[in-house]
């Protein structure tokens, strides 16, 4: 076990998950964990930029030649002890790609030789599992400490990049004896829970156990409670499915396999009011109209491609939008007012008379983030930030 030098946290080996961080003591929301200002190894955007031309695996050759060439031995022993498996969809694809390499080819830039190969593959995998986008420019870095926490979809930490390196920040009060966790892709939040766990599944290759995933609703397809005159909300329910490709696919196995019954809408969260089965199977519908919906309007114009709108075409997405009717807090809402929002900013580029209408989007948008966001109230200003980068 080692044991930070604050005496908030210890590494120690987790049950069957590797090196865990742990709490020593009760932490209160906002405290610094650990302040890291070098990273084991960092790949600048000028110099990993270079390998483009291989494609998604030239970043993994940056790595790799970044580590045998440049990275002192101490630091090589601590990044080969960090997560990186050798087995799997990723290690399979990462392995084809060097073996390849070692066939040599004429005026070929790069070649490997076959016993590099499996040290391509490890080096590349810990890479992949563990580098983060620092606050620099366009660099990636892999940070020993940070490396060492496990992923919860409903994290009680947060990574913060300075110019001067990592911070790790409690963003909720943490209990002595408490893992501490990340949110290792925040593009994941919203998506349905089965969704997001297949994604986590693709990406990092484990089963996620978190609370979120392990509730009995689904926190991101919720809906006002059917009884008109109660605050609370039901929740889809939590159900494994085969498929999860697509929303679409989702909703119609749902229907399709009986599950529009009156346990997959769960009963209210304030009156216990349980649904119907047709209430049930109409809370699926609206959602599978919503989701057909903002798939065309994804398909029909995407953020690259505004300019091929007229101002008409963009008024008459944004009143198609309006007509819909959007359940206030669940998450296909909040990707058709982003898209709202999205549209009002082109709108106001073409035409500064639109600074209204893109506040007022701004506005729906900023408060459906702040009923849905279950999480601390630093993430909902990293995320209204993000707004604001539109305005």
């Amino acid at each position: 076990m080692i044991v930070s030098n604050n005496m908030l946290f210890s590494i120690e080996e987790g049950d069957g998950k590797g090196k865990i961080m742990v709490a020593m003591k009760d932490i209160k929301a906002g405290t610094e964990l650990f302040v890291t200002t070098r990273p084991l190894l960092f790949l600048k955007k000028e110099y990993y930029s270079t390998f483009d031309k291989h494609g998604d695996f030239g970043i993994y050759l940056a790595a790799y030649f970044t580590f045998v060439r440049r990275l002192p031995r101490f630091n090589r022993n601590r990044y080969m002890c960090l997560f990186g498996p050798t087995a799997g969809t990723f290690a399979d694809a990462i392995r084809l790609f060097a073996m390849n390499l070692t066939k040599v080819q004429e005026h070929a830039s790069i070649v490997l030789v076959e016993k590099e190969v499996e040290g391509f593959v490890k080096i590349s995998s810990i890479w992949k599992h563990n580098a983060v986008c620092t606050s620099n420019a366009g660099m990636l870095a892999v940070f020993e400490t940070s490396s060492r926490m496990s992923h919860s979809c409903n994290p009680n930490c947060a990574l913060e990049f300075t110019d001067l390196g990592c911070i790790c920040r409690a963003i909720v009060p943490v209990e002595k004896a408490e893992e501490l966790t990340l949110e290792y892709d925040s593009s994941l939040r919203y998506l349905f829970t089965q969704q997001r766990k297949q994604r986590l599944r693709e990406l990092y290759q484990f089963d996620c156990d978190c609370d979120r995933c392990n509730s009995h609703g689904d926190d991101n397809r919720k809906f006002p409670c059917l009884s008109g005159c109660c605050k609370g909300i039901h929740m889809m329910s939590n159900l494994e499915a085969e498929d999860t490709s697509s929303v679409a696919f989702l909703i119609d196995a749902d229907i399709g396999e009986g599950r529009g019954t009156t346990t997959a809408l769960n009963p209210c969260t304030v009156c216990n009011l349980l649904p119907t089965t047709q209430q049930a199977n109409g809370a699926y519908l609206q959602e599978k109209k919503i989701a057909a919906f903002i798939d065309l309007l994804k398909k029909s114009m995407g953020v690259e491609e505004f300019d091929r709108f007229s101002e008409d075409n963009c008024i008459k997405v944004l009143n198609m939008i309006d007509a819909q009717h959007l359940p206030p807090l669940h998450s296909l809402s909040g990707a058709a007012l982003f898209i709202q929002l999205q549209v009002s900013s082109y709108l106001h580029k073409l035409d500064h008379n639109y600074h209204e209408l893109v506040l007022k989007c701004a506005r729906r948008y900023g408060e459906w983030l702040e009923g849905v966001n279950t999480f601390p109230s630093v993430r909902l200003i990293d995320e209204l930030s993000g707004v604001a980068r539109l305005l």
